[in-house]
């Protein structure tokens, strides 16, 4: 019980890691730059089968819909408490991870074809 920060590890231990972790948190600065983009630790996290718990942004709110539990780093630190003692309430790890099947390269690759296409025809 309680946050533990590790050292630095090599790629692999550290996902080990984190998939033996209950809950991943994501705290943002909301700006330009998040409106945009998603940090690779959302899809870790999720892959891995991890909640998350993070500050939501347009974009991570487009991706993942209702599978994130969102919480402002503003807020009152009672709010997060109230998150993790009432965690059974929110998506499971399993649901994330299997929500985030749709979340590959191969998908994005046929994204990306795509736009090609149209622009060439």
């Amino acid at each position: 019980r309680g946050v533990v920060f590790i050292e630095y590890l090599p790629r692999i231990a550290y996902m080990a890691n984190i998939s033996k972790g209950n809950v991943g948190i994501n705290p943002l600065v909301v700006n330009a730059k998040t409106s945009i983009s998603s940090q690779n630790r959302i899809f870790e996290y999720a892959k891995l089968g991890v909640r998350i718990i993070s500050t939501k942004t347009q974009l991570l709110k487009e991706n993942f819909e209702d599978k994130l539990i969102w919480f402002n780093p503003e807020d009152d630190l009672d709010k997060l408490v109230s998150i993790l003692e009432n965690i059974d309430k929110y998506p499971t790890g399993k649901e994330l991870q299997e929500f985030s099947k749709k979340f590959s390269w191969e998908e994005e690759i046929k994204k990306i074809i795509l736009v090609y296409e149209n622009l060439l025809n």
